[in-house]
């Protein structure tokens, strides 16, 4: 599985737009926190998953690695709190990819980044890929004031989108 390369990509991305402040949604065991801080950027991770999150914090802690955690299921993402916002392989897992957008957006600054996948195949081996038309996300980007700024032709598919 070559899909953690993807948080590469984004930090390219990031530091070459002078981002300082990321937001990795759907962060899992935290290791896209452990390189953006590593290169400098100030780190936050959001999880559905209290457990994934609670592992995350602790990984990050062992490494000194000071970190923001929120917890979906009880607390709302701050407002224009990052310019830098990661979802990896994340929308797919939704069953409506265009409201998280939406929260998203109220997350990020003006002129800020969402770098993500929105896109899912067919896999029996991932049954809880249950979004497959994104058509409506990328809609409510548009309409939300986003415009794509970088896109991976070549492996994977992800996808950044600045907002307005």
């Amino acid at each position: 599985d070559n899909s953690p390369l993807a948080y590469v990509c984004a930090l390219h991305l990031a530091l070459k737009h002078g981002c300082r402040n990321s937001l990795d949604f759907g962060a899992g065991v935290g290791s896209g926190a452990l390189l953006f801080h590593h290169s400098g950027l100030k780190v936050a991770l959001a999880d559905i998953s209290t457990t994934l999150l609670k592992f995350a914090e602790r990984r990050l802690k062992a490494r000194q690695v000071p970190a923001t955690y929120i917890d979906l299921k009880s607390t709302a993402l701050p407002e224009a709190g990052f310019d830098f916002i990661t979802a990896m392989d994340v929308f797919e897992h939704i069953a409506e990819p265009e409201k998280a957008v939406t929260t998203l957006a109220a997350a990020l600054q003006p002129g800020g980044i969402l770098f993500g996948r929105f896109s899912a195949d067919v896999d029996p081996d991932r049954p809880s890929h249950i979004a497959r038309d994104f058509a409506p996300t990328f809609q409510r980007l548009k309409d939300l004031g986003f415009s794509e700024c970088w896109r991976d032709q070549w492996l994977w598919g992800h996808q950044a989108f600045r907002k307005s």
